[in-house]
């Protein structure tokens, strides 16, 4: 909210609006980031202690996949996690 206060006085209302939706969507980013970094490294190193190379290629590429939003099926249909 001060972010938006602080930017109100530099920008229009035009530029504020677009500040503060690319502001959500960094929020969003970041959030995915947060959860991703907190449930995958245990599953990385489950696999690699038991030498599970191919499945761990195989997270790791999804993960990459997930992140990147290239995911052909729905968010809510992913079987990565």
């Amino acid at each position: 909210m001060i972010t938006v206060i602080i930017i109100g006085f530099i920008l229009n209302e035009s530029e504020l609006g677009l500040f503060k939706a690319t502001e959500k969507v960094a929020y969003l980013i970041s959030f995915m980031l947060v959860v991703i970094n907190s449930v995958m490294p245990p599953r990385y190193a489950e696999l690699y202690a038991n030498n599970k190379l191919l499945e761990l290629e195989v997270l790791v590429k999804k993960t990459i996949a997930y992140l990147c939003l290239k995911k052909k099926q729905p968010i809510q249909n992913a079987t990565l996690l």
